[in-house]
């Protein structure tokens, strides 16, 4: 499956490090489709590898991306009022900004997502060296 094809939240995984993405297979998901071995994960003994885990919904849920704003000092700002002449034009944008790259998104969370999809060396790099 390509990248494009994998929903947002798994490509912010992905970039932080997550391994194995993969669409869940089992009744027990709870309502995420997607599973990952996270890599602040232990290692299990018996076979060398991690547990898997419900990849974190973190173009939805601010729990899951409220440490990532405060460990890469990202801000977000909602665009919207300077976007319309019309209230029928009327379109949510938002930006998100980490030193100097940013993301654009309709929502904050989106926003921060796509930065952090469209700049991996960045987010990469801290994540494993975390």
């Amino acid at each position: 499956m390509s990248t494009e094809e994998k929903p947002l939240h798994v490509q912010v995984a992905e970039v932080l490090g997550w391994k194995n993405c993969r669409v869940c297979d089992c009744q027990s998901c709870h309502g995420n489709d997607w599973v990952g071995e996270d890599p602040k994960s232990p290692v299990r003994a018996i076979g060398n590898q991690r547990l898997v885990e419900d990849i974190p919904l973190y173009d939805r849920d601010w729990a899951a991306t409220g440490p990532l704003i405060e460990k890469y000092n990202i801000t977000s700002v909602c665009l919207s009022k300077y976007l319309w002449d019309t209230v029928s034009d009327f379109r949510p944008s938002w930006i998100a900004r980490a030193d100097s790259l940013s993301g654009h998104g309709s929502s904050p969370l989106i926003a921060i997502c796509n930065l952090i999809v469209a700049n991996p060396e960045r987010f990469r790099e801290e994540a494993l060296n975390a």
